[in-house]
């Protein structure tokens, strides 16, 4: 038993039920149940007495006895806190009638999918990790009746079938979308996720969860959303991409012919249909207008067609990005800018390797590279099976990597931010290694970046944050080498 607390319940549940006082052990379960709820629901954090290791819980890369936490998920069985989450089981559970298996849903490969296990008969399900002070997180459970063993693509449909928030957890995220994208169709789709922050946090997220819903609504609506369709001739397909202007931009958009000072700069990014369906990107340009309203920016969301197949380095999907696109982007906006500088190109995962390569390949378009949990790992098809490249952190690995390294230093800037929680398992590299061997490869060859481990792992909800101060770091301070 990992967790101190727990191990008490469990202690005192055990001696009241072997002196056949049932009534007692109930009530001990019961007293935790609502010592948890003055706790604040969620998830238990305890502080880490002794040296984790030592107590078997799973202990993540990097983090440390002294500066880490006991985090219990915790599940009780039969009880809902409210009727959408009742409802969301879509009467998969039968009560006794069916064994339940509820799994942990998390960002982080080490313990994602993990089954809450039963704490005998007391009605409580949990799993334990030990993590570093400093994290957060979004999660949810898939909890329903018992899947068939065996099939992994059978308990994947599962999984994504029986997805709830935490039904003990108060604190959800997205809490409440910013009013002009509550009409957005899409946002009806969107399943919200419960959130944990461990105590002792370097700062707390600029999200509604944590804000204060008077100032969360203080600064929503200011700009105006546009959708369009387009379509390209390389690529022979048409996409969505939304245009989101700030009022100032109403006055200034037709001036083509501003200096460059005053010239509006053009925020792409990828992923277009998850960020305009969350507030993120607008809250972003909305609080930087509040600081700088001398600022002229437009943000540019660029939806997917085949993300698989386009975001990883694609020869015909750079040419879109660069010419079809940005000739569009320069007919729709005049005043954009004509400087590569003032052209940032922006993404998560995939979209943070898309990024990359994109600004590597059309360094004349594309000035500035913000990624967030970039996928370096990735290689082409044709070199998966050929030889290790000792040159590499891992076999056959960072492919892009390789190609910086190798080719001369190009005019852009970099911001790289990975997650201190996307650590590899069992030996295998993560994200975050992938990322900080980009990083010596930047340093290596003299490029002025950035480079940051945010708080979490492979998380919208921490990118969100990630993603404002990427893009204020553009524009209010000058990229240098990083230590």
């Amino acid at each position: 038993m990992k967790s101190p607390i727990l191990a008490a319940v469990w202690a005192d549940w055990q001696a009241a039920m072997q002196r056949g006082d049932a009534d007692l052990a109930r009530q001990r379960v019961e007293r935790f149940w609502q010592e948890q709820h003055q706790r604040g629901g969620g998830p238990l954090v305890e502080m880490v007495p002794v040296a984790p290791h030592r107590q078997g819980a799973a202990l993540l890369a990097g983090t440390s006895a002294s500066a880490s936490f006991y985090v219990t998920f915790l599940w009780r069985d039969g009880v809902f806190t409210n009727q959408r989450t009742a409802q969301a089981f879509n009467g998969a559970i039968t009560g006794a009638e069916q064994p339940l298996q509820v799994r942990l849903l998390a960002p982080v490969r080490q313990f994602n999918t993990q089954v809450l296990s039963p704490l005998g008969r007391t009605g409580i399900r949990y799993y334990s990790v030990v993590l570093p002070a400093d994290s957060r997180m979004s999660y949810q459970y898939a909890a329903g009746a018992q899947p068939a063993e065996g099939n992994r693509q059978a308990l994947r449909a599962w999984m994504r079938e029986h997805t709830i928030v935490d039904p003990l957890n108060p604190t959800s995220w997205p809490s409440a979308p910013v009013e002009s994208l509550q009409r957005l169709p899409a946002y009806a789709a969107l399943r919200p996720l419960s959130v944990l922050q461990v105590p002792e946090a370097e700062k707390p997220l600029r999200s509604a969860t944590v804000e204060p819903a008077a100032k969360a609504s203080a600064v929503t609506a200011l700009g105006r959303w546009s959708r369009h369709r387009i379509k390209s001739e390389v690529l022979g397909n048409t996409r969505d991409v939304w245009l989101y202007q700030m009022p100032a931009l109403a006055n200034h958009v037709q001036n083509k012919n501003a200096p460059p000072s005053q010239a509006t700069r053009v925020w792409v990014v990828l992923d277009g249909e998850q960020w305009e369906t969350q507030w993120s990107v607008q809250r972003a340009l909305e609080r930087l207008h509040a600081e700088q309203p001398e600022q002229s920016v437009v943000a540019v969301l660029v939806g997917n067609v085949d993300r698989g197949a386009e975001l990883p380095p694609n020869e015909k999907f750079a040419q879109f990005m660069a010419h079809e696109l940005g000739a569009w982007i320069q007919a729709q906006v005049p005043a954009a800018s004509r400087r590569a500088q003032d052209w940032t190109i922006s993404g998560v995962s995939y979209g943070g390797l898309a990024s990359t390569w994109l600004a590597f390949r059309f360094p004349e378009r594309f000035g500035n590279v913000l990624s967030l949990s970039g996928s370096y790992w990735w290689v082409p098809e044709e070199e998966e099976s050929g030889p290790s490249n000792p040159d590499a952190g891992q076999p056959h690995d960072d492919w892009l990597t390789r190609q910086i390294a190798a080719a001369p230093r190009k005019p852009i800037r970099l911001y790289i931010d990975a997650g201190r929680l996307e650590s590899g398992v069992d030996g295998e590299a993560g994200i975050l290694d992938n990322n900080r061997r980009l990083r010596d490869v930047l340093r290596a060859k003299g490029y002025p970046f950035t480079y940051h481990e945010s708080l979490g792992g492979h998380d919208a909800m921490v990118w969100q944050d990630a993603l404002e101060s990427g893009f204020r770091h553009f524009l209010v301070e000058t990229a240098s080498p990083s230590p």
